[in-house]
């Protein structure tokens, strides 16, 4: 499928400027978290970017032969992340998806159109945890759940209670990026064109996701990675917490672009220039399984935070390699 068309204000931007990370000794973190480091195995030395060194074992990333490693520790902040191919998916679902299957998802829908992402990037393999987040803000806590009791502040939970204003200030000191929600569903998807990355029914999302069906009694967040991953490695894409993205929030951004432009291919798309309400994505362990899936979305005012919404980090590989 080619690009058909001049590019067109905001939406054929590039999807994100690099940031160089920093190496200050008192900045960085020798190993990830304990318990959190990678399995795979890999003949080759892969190529890294400056900034990280490759997860024990890993190998180069077996999907477009970049040779890239296809799991990255961030030297920084010991972050982990896996590599993520471009290329083009399907952005979006059918307006009677939820419908058809007796489902009213809570969140706003995407048309179903084709997307084109230009350059590879590494996305976090876990939602970042109260541990990670508190290298940067040491006094950051996620509390307690509304009720007062249940504890979401454990180290390896999810950092919540993180305003979208907090999570992008998270990432400059990191060196490191929100992912745009392109790179987020297209990650999500890992390939895929069902419901959720691990296909289309709901009696399955128990062994992927945390939701209001699985997450206790009380319901609450539990570890990062406790789950199976996705296709492409990624835990938690699927519930246990909403995630930020750096996009501008309209709920019909991409509706009105595919009934302006039908014969064009967004590529590297940001959403709107401006907007009151930045895009989450992913759903929580608070809702239903609709709002879990691979299209739904949700958002945000960038100052406001809660119990149910945190983020994962992004990096996009547009520079030399590093041997």
């Amino acid at each position: 499928m080619m690009i058909r068309g001049a590019h067109f204000g905001c939406l054929l931007l590039a999807s994100a400027v690099i940031l160089c990370p920093g190496h200050g000794a008192a900045d960085t973190f020798s190993a990830p978290l304990p318990g959190r480091e990678f399995l795979q195995t890999g003949g080759v030395a892969p190529r890294v970017p400056a900034g990280f060194r490759a997860s024990p074992n890993t190998g180069p990333e077996p999907y477009t032969n970049t040779g890239w490693a296809k799991e990255v520790i961030h030297e920084k902040t010991g972050i982990a992340m896996v590599f993520i191919p471009a290329g083009e998916f399907w952005m979006g679902s059918v307006a009677s998806e939820a419908l058809k299957a007796g489902e009213i998802p809570n969140v706003s829908e995407i048309p179903k159109h084709v997307v084109r992402i230009l350059r590879p990037y590494y996305m976090g393999k876990y939602e970042l945890v109260n541990a990670e987040f508190r290298r940067h803000r040491p006094e950051h806590s996620s509390g307690k759940k509304i009720d007062g009791k249940t504890d979401l502040d454990g180290d390896l939970q999810p950092a919540v209670r993180v305003s979208w204003d907090d999570a992008n200030a998270f990432a400059d000191w990191a060196g490191l990026r929100l992912p745009t929600e392109a790179e987020w569903e297209h990650a999500c998807r890992a390939g895929t064109g069902t419901r959720y990355s691990f296909g289309d029914k709901n009696s399955k999302l128990g062994n992927h996701a945390w939701f209001n069906g699985n997450s206790g009694r009380p319901r609450r967040s539990h570890p990062a990675g406790e789950k199976k991953p996705n296709p492409w490695g990624l835990y938690d894409i699927h519930g246990n917490v909403w995630e930020w993205c750096a996009d501008w929030y309209y709920e019909m951004f991409y509706a009105d672009f595919t009934i302006d432009h039908p014969n064009v291919i967004p590529v590297d798309p940001t959403g709107p220039a401006t907007g009151t309400r930045r895009v989450k994505r992913g759903g929580s362990w608070a809702v239903f399984p609709v709002d879990c899936r691979s299209a739904a979305r949700y958002s945000g005012e960038p100052s406001a935070t809660d119990e149910t919404c945190g983020f994962r980090l992004a990096f996009t590989l547009d520079r030399p390699a590093e041997r």
